[in-house]
């Protein structure tokens, strides 16, 4: 039995029989109810974004997000940790009375790194409000759930399963 999107041609004699709902009506309805990750390409122009970049044209319109959905917690993915403590200083002077600010990088040590995740989920699981700051370390393996997630340009193999929206 093999399960995959795109079935690969392996058998190419015998005849692959589908499990699944072939007119896919019941499979459309079980998508459907599932939480999806939405992808917002409208900031793309921003791919090759310079450091001045950040701070004029990025951090404006992340500010705007979090001031316009203050009932959502939000994750923000840098590709380097410069540019991932920038911003958390940012908006650690901005927001610290409004939410939990969270920093992680590969800089933290992993046994810090590891209470920094589970008091993130805590606050999934209590609902508290926070923005959390990170580099590509929250894509090898930690499992958080967050609102709205910014990701710096990369494949689109890291984006997958960061967040439902």
């Amino acid at each position: 039995i093999f399960v995959t999107a795109t079935q690969p041609v392996i058998f190419s004699k015998t005849p692959i029989i589908e499990l699944t709902d072939i007119t896919k009506e019941k499979t459309k309805y079980y998508f459907e109810k599932l939480e999806r990750i939405i992808i917002n390409q409208s900031i793309l122009k921003f791919s090759n974004y310079q450091p001045q970049d950040l701070e004029k044209e990025l951090l404006p319109l992340f500010n705007h997000d979090i001031a316009e959905n203050i009932d959502k917690s939000f994750l923000f993915i840098f590709n380097t940790i410069a540019q991932a403590q920038f911003v958390y200083d940012t908006f650690f002077r901005l927001y610290s009375l409004d939410a939990e600010i969270i920093y992680l990088s590969g800089s933290i040590l992993p046994k810090r790194r590891k209470q920094l995740i589970q008091l993130i989920k805590r606050n999934i699981k209590y609902k508290k409000r926070q923005i959390i700051v990170s580099t590509q370390v929250v894509e090898a393996g930690v499992d958080i759930d967050l609102d709205i997630v910014y990701r710096d340009f990369a494949p689109l193999d890291s984006i997958k399963g960061i967040s439902k929206n």
